[in-house]
């Protein structure tokens, strides 16, 4: 929902999930700028986020992993929302 909203304040579109993946990217690139060390814990939260998104089907985490990658979504949604 983060992504969405961002893209739409920056007038992208989301209307499915391939287009969500291009978004994403997009804002990284956005957000992250010439700063690799910002570009890398967006892209971390997001792969977190999908990984996380397949685990709710597939039930296939540890509990400790699925709270670390949490973690590193909640940073990624916080960076984005201060950077953009």
């Amino acid at each position: 929902q983060t992504i969405k909203v961002i893209a739409a304040a920056h007038g992208m579109n989301v209307a499915n999930h391939r287009s969500l993946l291009r978004v994403a990217s997009e804002l990284n690139t956005l957000a992250g700028g010439a700063d690799p060390a910002i570009y890398a814990r967006l892209r971390t939260g997001y792969h977190m986020a999908q990984t996380l998104h397949e685990h709710f089907y597939e039930g296939n985490m540890p509990d400790a992993e699925v709270i670390r990658s949490a973690a590193d979504v909640r940073d990624a949604i916080n960076l984005l929302q201060t950077l953009l």
